[in-house]
């Protein structure tokens, strides 16, 4: 649905002047747009704590006790909390529900590493730059983020000096004004991939009142919105179109338990 279009040559230089002279052409789409994950998830977090939502942080590993006349989750430290519905929106680690709900949930942690530039002096770079190794993108703070390698590393995020090196290589050959600078920053994150590239939201079949939110994989952050929207609807029995439940539906892997 996103519009798009083919520009080269001078066009291209024009548009985006920073740009390696050995790159051939690039694909335009105006209608991207990308935000400051941190300042975003801020700014969640005041508009929850303004509209009464009560949030218990460092609370550790979360056990489903029950979940079939109501729902009551533990907390490592013995803490107990009491409700209607859960949604399970812990990303990498959905599938620690498996277990209990008796339900494959194959959504695994894949290890992104990312990296970031200060740029207050280099040249401006007007546009996303994606290409077939990551992307490149400046922000309004005047940096520059990078990202993103990939490896299947289990839960481990820690940094790697080959999967920093392997972003710099290519950013230097898709930006030449980045040579020889060393970004200010770096860390790594588990993208929350699941089995057929679809993300699970909304009701776990068998046990209505667990909802799914996860496996959203590289885009969790950007599709929160219509994430939200869709399990609101579920919550309160508002119409959701039959193509959406089976497409993410988090039961939809039960014929492949074994």
């Amino acid at each position: 649905g996103s519009s798009g279009e083919i520009v080269s040559g001078a066009e291209l230089f024009r548009m985006e002047p920073a740009l390696s002279r050995d790159v051939l052409a690039a694909l335009y789409t105006p209608e991207e747009s990308h935000i400051y994950a941190p300042d975003f998830i801020r700014a969640l977090e005041q508009a929850c704590r303004i509209s009464g939502v009560l949030i218990k942080e460092e609370l550790g590993s979360i056990r489903l006790v029950e979940w079939d006349r109501h729902i009551a989750v533990s907390a490592a430290d013995g803490t107990a909390f009491y409700g209607d519905r859960l949604v399970a929106s812990t990303g990498a680690w959905a599938q620690e529900l498996s277990e209990q709900l008796g339900l494959p949930i194959p959504v695994y942690p894949i290890r992104g590493q990312i990296c970031a530039y200060r740029t207050e002096t280099q040249p401006p770079v007007k546009h996303m730059v994606f290409f077939n190794q990551g992307y490149l993108v400046a922000k309004a703070n005047g940096t520059m983020v990078c990202g993103a390698s990939e490896d299947v590393a289990g839960y481990d995020t820690s940094v790697t000096e080959r999967g920093i090196e392997r972003l710099r290589n290519w950013n230097n050959k898709v930006l030449p004004f980045l040579e020889g600078q060393l970004p200010f920053h770096s860390w790594a994150g588990l993208r929350p991939a699941t089995q057929d590239g679809y993300p699970l939201i909304g009701p776990v079949e068998g046990a209505e009142r667990v909802l799914m939110a996860a496996g959203h994989y590289r885009n969790g952050i950007l599709l929160s919105p219509v994430t939200a929207k869709l399990i609101a609807d579920f919550i309160e029995n508002r119409c959701v179109p039959s193509e959406v439940r089976e497409m993410f539906s988090p039961s939809r892997f039960a014929n492949a338990w074994i």
